[in-house]
């Protein structure tokens, strides 16, 4: 507590005199363009990487950057009202799907060891992303098994996307698009999903 503390000290003294006119032009409303769905991983910064100012994104995170497949009776509905307000109240043109490497949820899925009901509940919506394994070279260690359970995972999630009533409808308009990043964690290196060549290129 007192690391973030000194944080907000020291952001008081040498950022927030450069950042009140901004601050002040975004008070009374926010103009986000994207809609950002990150893992709840401390190491994962999209504000960092991406280098945006406050305002920029509509961000949400959880473990694992899940999203639950649509339907009519949904219990977990945070996710979904973030798309009901996201949608019908911000100018979002674009939704993002940021996964990332040696992710605890995709080394969980792999081990098939979840010690919690609520998380084993909650990555149910990833576990398919496991057969990411098989395509792997023999001898791969955990660590590259995970990673590339997660880069799959990121796939699976924008298909969830795909089924929420509101985002088909943007789709079919072709004014929304949606977006799979990956943020290697060791290099700080962000790659997107080239859904023409079906793979994953470095964003540089």
């Amino acid at each position: 507590m007192k690391k973030l503390i000194e944080g907000i000290k020291d952001f008081r003294k040498t950022k927030r005199p450069g950042l009140l006119e901004h601050f002040d032009n975004i008070a009374l409303a926010q103009k986000p363009d994207a809609i950002l769905v990150a893992c709840s991983d401390s190491r994962v910064a999209p504000n960092l990487f991406a280098s945006t100012s406050p305002g920029d994104m509509f961000v949400v995170r959880n473990i694992g950057n899940i999203i639950p497949p649509y339907k009519a009776d949904m219990t977990e509905t945070s996710i979904l009202s973030v798309f009901e307000f996201g949608l019908t109240n911000l100018p979002i043109k674009d939704i993002i799907i940021c996964g990332h490497s040696n992710c605890g949820a995709m080394h969980a899925i792999l081990n098939d060891k979840i010690e919690f009901e609520g998380i084993s509940k909650w990555l149910a919506s990833a576990k398919d992303a496991k057969s990411a394994v098989t395509l792997l070279p023999a001898g791969s260690n955990n660590e590259e098994k995970a990673n590339a359970i997660s880069k799959l995972s990121i796939l699976r999630q924008i298909d969830h996307l795909k089924t929420y009533p509101m985002i088909q409808q943007r789709l079919q308009q072709g004014d929304l698009k949606l977006h799979g990043w990956y943020f290697d964690i060791k290099n700080a290196d962000v790659y997107t999903y080239d859904f023409s060549n079906q793979k994953y290129t470095l964003i540089e």
